[in-house]
């Protein structure tokens, strides 16, 4: 049990007979005298704030494809690969629950493709505000104003006016949007986005190609999106 009395912090913990009663400084130190089994030392509390643990991309080895199926182990997730495209990679950061399949297209144009996968309890009434919210933090993200460990700050980031849908995908409820952002001496990258999520499971498929050769590539990933099986 923790109390606090004007300025007087205690705690107890029964189970291995301890107690504490200290003095709030007006700095958050805390001195006071700590008790177990009858014996008492002093004890000072201070306040400390620990640096900030940077985030590490691990890596594992593709899983594989059987019948074009592509079956997420963590997830229970399954996606059926369009012909000619394949998994590249498996990668996850450090602070980051889920996994991202990196994804190569039949002809290697794509500047990027993926699907995030994650398994995760989700009350079916707080679905849709989640996914609102998923891509409010994308955008955040990708402007700068939050950090997430798999996305990059861009120059001149927006959600394409009239793009942003929540949907359907084989019954399971989603959001889809268009994002475009213009990379350093470069023409305007064209970035696809679905998130689908479930009570169970969460997945996110993100497309990005250059302008000029984007329209080729939906067919292809929107096939992808309609596959997936989320348990």
């Amino acid at each position: 049990m923790i109390a606090l009395s004007g300025s007087t912090l205690s705690f107890t913990i029964q189970y291995l007979d301890v107690k504490f009663s200290g003095d709030v400084d007006s700095n958050g130190t805390i001195v006071g005298t700590f008790v177990q089994h009858g014996t008492s030392v002093p004890l000072v509390l201070t306040r400390t704030i620990a640096a900030p643990v940077p985030s590490r991309i691990l890596a594992r080895q593709p899983l594989p494809v059987t019948g074009g199926v592509f079956h997420h182990d963590r997830s229970g997730i399954d996606l059926t690969l369009p012909d000619g495209w394949s998994v590249q990679g498996m990668e996850t950061a450090t602070n980051d629950p889920g996994e991202m399949a990196v994804l190569t297209d039949a002809g290697h144009k794509a500047a990027w493709a993926s699907v995030w996968i994650f398994r995760a309890e989700t009350h079916p009434a707080d679905i849709r505000n989640l996914l609102d919210d998923s891509l409010a933090r994308k955008i955040a993200s990708r402007t700068g104003k939050e950090r997430l460990p798999t996305e990059g700050v861009v120059e001149n980031y927006k959600i394409l006016p009239g793009t942003e849908e929540h949907m359907l995908v084989n019954g399971q409820e989603a959001l889809r949007a268009i994002g475009e952002y213009k990379e350093a001496a470069g023409e305007p990258i064209t970035e696809l986005l679905v998130w689908i999520f479930t009570e169970h499971a969460r997945a996110y498929f993100d497309l990005r190609a250059r302008a000029s050769k984007f329209e080729i590539f939906p067919p292809a990933f929107e096939e992808l999106i309609q596959s997936t099986r989320i348990p």
